[in-house]
């Protein structure tokens, strides 16, 4: 069960609004020349040093997913206190509003506002579990596959 409350009825004549959140990263095109040589993506262009596909997902999963879920509970200790820029964008939605927190750690803005419905995905089930002990609803997903409908 992924803890999900499927009835979050709106208000008759009230229609859901669209809103996206994207976090970016610069890259350039240019190579750079920092110290790391070996592991810089720039300097080694057309030399991977791993295979893309399935090199990319092993270290991921070893590099990444495997060590949130192995230092879940510490890693949720040092999270507590939100960032005022997202409180502030979280306070500027209507009461009813839907908000899907994609990577949301241990869901310290699941919580932010009581009027507003916020939903959140992380690919750790440890932290997972931390938000579901809170109370909040969230579900266990690689951010890339969220399973989720859409919208037409």
């Amino acid at each position: 069960s992924s803890g999900i409350n499927a009835e979050w009825p709106l208000r008759p004549g009230t229609e859901r609004q669209l809103r996206i959140s994207l976090t970016l990263r610069e890259c350039t095109a240019e190579p750079c020349k920092c110290d790391y040589t070996s592991q810089c993506d720039s300097q080694n262009y057309g030399k991977p040093a791993y295979d893309v596909v399935d090199g990319g997902a092993r270290l991921e999963s070893e590099y990444v997913s495997s060590v949130y879920e192995n230092i879940a509970a510490h890693f949720s200790s040092t999270r507590h206190s939100p960032w005022p820029g997202v409180v502030n964008f979280l306070n500027t939605l209507p009461p009813r509003a839907l908000v899907v927190d994609v990577g949301c750690g241990n869901g310290k803005y699941l919580g932010v506002r009581g009027d507003v419905r916020v939903i959140g995905n992380d690919n750790s089930y440890n932290l997972c579990s931390i938000c579901r002990d809170r109370e909040h609803e969230v579900f266990a997903c690689n951010a890339l596959a969220i399973p989720t409908a859409t919208l037409r």
